[in-house]
């Protein structure tokens, strides 16, 4: 059994944080413990490999239709940017450039590994300060295939996770990826073609809704393309409606102040 930290950058990014993170990591974790991070170009590292980004499955791909489109990188308002999104002119929730790549890198790694190895996230600006022991990733699994930072009813920390590979957590790191890189067979929002990824994700993740403020989803043969398909296109008000039908507006209100 083998434990692999993985991680990545841009190439700004490498510049920012990158370097700390790679220098402390080489200073204070346990030599056994293996690093691979990708990058946007290749960078020279004290320790562990350095793979290119795109050599992963779709990221050029990716990149090359949505690396400069302002919605896709949180800058450009859309539904579900809060005041706070609007008052700094960035909603990072939105920046799908930014982060599609922490979804993508896991599931390239663990093509390499073999049953029960354990594979372990870490944003690449962490900096680590102090000894890590050589047994703490082991000892934090125990007998478990997941574990992370939860935060209670807030949605969990994402700059730390590890899982032990198993079919089941295969699966799990193969649906992430293809969040990134559903296969788009046809055409189906003809008058925004960039929309397509996102109804072939809701296909492939077998949703029951999607929620849009977006007109082209509204257009008749898209409407179609998602009732054979057993997907409801809503907005946010009739969404709500359905999932408190006795308070949709009282839940509207709430959640838009």
């Amino acid at each position: 059994m083998s434990v692999t930290v993985c991680s990545g950058f841009s190439r700004a990014g490498y510049r920012e944080y990158g370097i700390n993170f790679v220098r402390t990591f080489d200073k204070f974790w346990p030599i056994e413990i293996n690093l691979i991070v990708y990058a946007e170009e290749m960078v020279s590292m004290p320790r562990g490999e350095c793979r290119s980004l795109w050599d992963c499955d779709g990221a050029r791909d990716f990149q090359n239709r949505h690396g400069e489109d302002a919605k896709r990188r949180g800058i450009t308002p859309i539904t579900g940017w809060r005041a706070k999104d609007h008052n700094e002119g960035y909603a990072w929730r939105f920046d799908a450039v930014k982060f599609y790549k922490q979804c993508i890198i896991p599931y390239d790694v663990s093509k390499t590994l073999v049953q029960d190895d354990i594979l372990v996230w870490l944003d690449a600006d962490v900096v680590t300060f102090v000894t890590v022991p050589n047994d703490f990733i082991i000892n934090l699994m125990d007998n478990t295939d997941l574990a992370f930072f939860g935060r209670g009813s807030y949605h969990s920390e994402i700059g730390f996770w590890a899982v032990r590979i198993c079919k089941l957590s295969r699966h799990m790191l193969k649906s992430f990826a293809e969040i990134y890189d559903p296969v788009v067979s046809e055409p189906v929002v003809r008058k925004d073609p960039n929309d397509d990824p996102i109804i072939y994700t809701a296909v492939v993740g077998k949703a029951d809704v999607i929620c849009t403020m977006d007109q082209h989803f509204y257009d008749p043969p898209v409407l179609e393309f998602c009732r054979m398909r057993n997907i409801r296109v809503m907005t946010d008000v009739e969404l709500l409606s359905l999932l408190a039908p006795q308070a949709g507006e009282r839940a509207f209100d709430k959640i838009s102040t």
